[in-house]
């Protein structure tokens, strides 16, 4: 399966990469086009439909891998005397996520998920009774 964005859109919001880095953002960029189809069933069938979702997608796919390559050891807080830091949950939790604003994004035109729906007011398929 292709992914949502390539290297060279991580260099453009980013900085030029190194070699390594091109690597590592390659290797990230496959496993969250991975995560983001699982977490959006039908995204492909949608993107297809919808141009402007494709431009969504890949920007998203490049936040998620410029959270791991901007601060690959995920720490939110350091303190130099007597040294001590503190690394993310997400980071600790596997590094690579999706935040839920940007599932929801993902997910903004997909069908309505759910066991049921619950629209007030009359159904306009349904006939009324007649008055008696």
């Amino acid at each position: 399966m292709a992914t949502y964005a390539y290297p060279n859109d991580v260099a453009a919001r980013w900085r030029t990469l190194t070699t390594e880095e091109t690597y590592s953002a390659s290797v990230l960029l496959d496993r969250v086009s991975a995560l983001m189809r699982q977490s959006s069933p039908g995204l492909d069938a949608r993107i297809a439909e919808n141009p402007d979702l494709a431009l969504i997608a890949a920007g998203i796919a490049v936040d998620a891998v410029l959270r791991v390559l901007d601060n690959p050891r995920g720490v939110v807080a350091e303190t130099v005397g007597p040294w001590s830091f503190r690394r993310s949950d997400a980071v600790a939790d596997g590094w690579l996520y999706l935040t839920s604003q940007e599932l929801a994004q993902l997910n903004s035109d997909a069908a309505p998920r759910g066991a049921f729906t619950i629209r007030p007011g009359p159904n306009p398929a349904i006939p009324a009774w007649p008055i008696w």
